[in-house]
């Protein structure tokens, strides 16, 4: 993506890619970042888990997204926010397949796409179905200052206590909250336009299934699969953490 060309940009890029870099944990084939505990109604306080692969241009990842215990206080709002530096004013962003002035937010329908053209690349978002812990509540994008949000909602609503998250353990606990989005980026002398794109990562395979405590995504086919799984009451991934090269069965 084309990024604004001053100090404190430049300056964010960098703390990111080396904040990835000491997170990436060579023996799971992935990064997992986890935040300080808190209290949950604070967005910084997360797990999230990130897997990637880079292949002919083209970058594949999963994030799978979860709370931290500790969630104490009432909130109204418990979300995933996928934040991305720009795009530009000019730039084409679709919605579902409509596009988005950037102007003010907009609902994006479950199981719509997120796509942006800028600069030299297309950028994919396929948000995963996130655990609804109250009334169904749409992810929306939305600007903030410079930068584009894809906010994907767990809850939204009248301020609650969620006691069942306190310590994410005991007898009531039924595993960690849902959340999460497959991504994809590609040069778009790849794909004739912006709408090509998006019907190519749609028609990617995508797996996100629950079952005996666990969580696994499955992302892309042949050399371009990625498989995530994890426990979802402890938040340990399970080994092995599965990324497909080139050449591999």
């Amino acid at each position: 993506m084309s990024i604004p060309d001053d100090p404190q940009s430049r300056e964010l890029l960098e703390y990111g890619r080396r904040d990835l870099e000491r997170r990436f944990d060579p023996d799971l084939n992935l990064v997992r970042y986890q935040t300080e505990l808190g209290t949950w109604h604070d967005p910084r306080d997360s797990l999230w888990y990130a897997l990637c692969l880079l292949l002919d241009g083209e970058a594949h990842a999963i994030i799978a997204y979860g709370a931290l215990p500790y969630l104490l206080f009432p909130v109204s709002s418990l979300r995933l926010d996928v934040r991305l530096l720009g795009p530009g004013a000019d730039s084409e962003v679709l919605v579902g397949g409509q596009p988005y002035r950037q102007d003010e937010p907009v609902t994006v329908p479950p199981g719509a796409l997120v796509g942006i053209a800028d600069g030299e690349v297309y950028v994919g978002l396929r948000p995963l179905e996130p655990t609804q812990l109250g009334h169904e509540a749409p992810a929306v994008l939305w600007r903030d200052g410079r930068e584009t949000v894809l906010s994907i909602y767990n809850y939204r609503g009248p301020a609650k206590v969620f006691w069942e998250y306190r310590t994410l353990s005991g007898p009531f606990f039924k595993g960690n909250a849902c959340n999460g989005f497959a991504l994809r980026v590609a040069p778009r002398r790849d794909y004739g336009s912006l709408a090509d794109f998006l019907v190519a990562l749609e028609q990617t395979p995508l797996l996100d299934e629950v079952a005996g405590g666990r969580r696994r995504i499955a992302f892309g086919e042949g050399a371009t699969s990625l498989t995530l799984e994890y426990d979802l009451r402890d938040m340990q991934p399970l080994i092995p953490v599965h990324r497909r090269r080139r050449g591999q069965g």
